[in-house]
């Protein structure tokens, strides 16, 4: 097992400010008026502090927080965050083929942009996870059982393989224990327990 701190703190971190996702404008409707707005910089931290735990949280549950770099019983899943290729394929097929400058951030963290260098360079695996949630419409919840949904839907996509009640069993397990405390207004996802 990684220890969830240290990969919080040199992989997952790192690599969300490199991608940085989220937009810079948002609308805003006041009085029936439509704006757009600058996002402050606390806005946009709360907005990755979000992606980090459920970044986090999907390493915990897909590899027992990096205890797997391939997927039990012979199956294709690579990396801590077990993405198969298929889906690793797709997004560059599908998504990074259309937005350029997301591509060469994805690129800049690997020689070769390939699924199987997601079994060892986690910066790589770390973003293509982020990508792979990036295509969701939906906003990322900020609560512990509504990111254990959000996986379930999103990544998970098996109802054979994986319950929100076993994402939030796996955060308990490998995150709580630690106590990784959140900034920002988040709630404390390492003492909610439901």
């Amino acid at each position: 097992m990684i220890n969830p701190k240290q990969l919080l703190e040199y992989v997952i971190r790192p690599v969300l400010i490199d991608l940085d996702v989220h937009p810079k404008l948002k609308m805003r409707t006041v009085d029936g008026i439509t704006t757009t707005v600058v996002l402050t910089s606390d806005e946009r931290n709360i907005l990755r502090l979000r992606d980090e735990r459920l970044i986090l949280g999907t390493a915990c549950q897909e590899s027992g927080c990096g205890h797997w770099l391939h997927q039990v019983g012979g199956g294709p899943a690579l990396g801590i965050w077990q993405q198969e290729p298929d889906d690793h394929d797709d997004i560059f097929a599908n998504f990074l083929a259309y937005k350029p400058n997301l591509l060469a951030k994805v690129s800049a963290l690997t020689v070769l942009c390939a699924a199987e260098q997601m079994i060892w360079n986690l910066k790589y695996a770390c973003a293509m996870c982020r990508i792979h949630y990036l295509r969701v419409p939906e906003p990322i919840p900020d609560y512990l059982a509504g990111q254990a949904k959000y996986w379930n839907e999103n990544y998970n996509r098996n109802p054979n393989y994986g319950t929100d009640a076993e994402y939030m069993s796996a955060w308990n397990r490998f995150v709580a224990p630690d106590r990784i405390k959140y900034t920002a207004g988040l709630p404390d996802l390492s003492r909610e327990r439901s």
